[in-house]
């Protein structure tokens, strides 16, 4: 299986991202992770991970939308490359402000130039603009959002993909 440029890219800003205290990691798979990343261990009291897939190993097993935790208990929320994979997705990013602890941080990826893929299904891609206006409603304070990739790397994933080299 090939690596994409998406994946590489996302694992050196996962890599470069500043985790403390505890995480919680909606949609991650604590096993059969894709790509090269690992949790950080120096700094972190937990990693959890929520999932609805048993195969991942999930410390919750629950939908995104509706986390068994106490208001305010989490120090950094990621969401990596699960909102896509959502019917309702401002849901999950609604109980994600729930759980993170005031000052808290959250990191959010989701494809924008990316073939469709299920896992187990695939219903959108959102725009800078989009992704702005949601977090700002939900009362995130001055979300940054960031593209990631370019030209290069979109033409050069969809030739791997389209010529069936695959992808992790």
């Amino acid at each position: 299986m090939v690596t994409t440029l998406r994946r590489e890219y996302l694992d050196d800003r996962l890599e470069a991202l500043h985790f403390a205290g505890d995480v919680l990691d909606i949609g991650g798979k604590k096993t059969n992770k894709r790509g090269r990343f690992r949790p950080p261990t120096d700094g972190i009291t937990s990693w959890r991970y929520v999932n609805i897939d048993a195969a991942t190993a999930p410390d919750f097993r629950c939908d995104a939308g509706s986390i068994p935790l106490p208001d305010a208990s989490v120090d950094c929320v990621l969401l990596c490359e699960v909102l896509e994979h959502l019917q309702q997705p401002e849901n999950a990013l609604a109980e994600a402000a729930r759980v993170l602890k005031h000052g808290g941080r959250i990191s959010i990826s989701m494809p924008f130039l990316y073939p469709v893929h299920a896992d187990p299904d695939d219903f959108q891609r959102w725009t800078l603009a989009r992704f702005r206006e949601v977090l700002l409603r939900l009362g995130f304070e001055q979300p940054s959002v960031k593209p990631m990739g370019g030209v290069v790397a979109v033409i050069f994933d969809l030739f791997v993909l389209c010529s069936g080299g695959g992808a992790r």
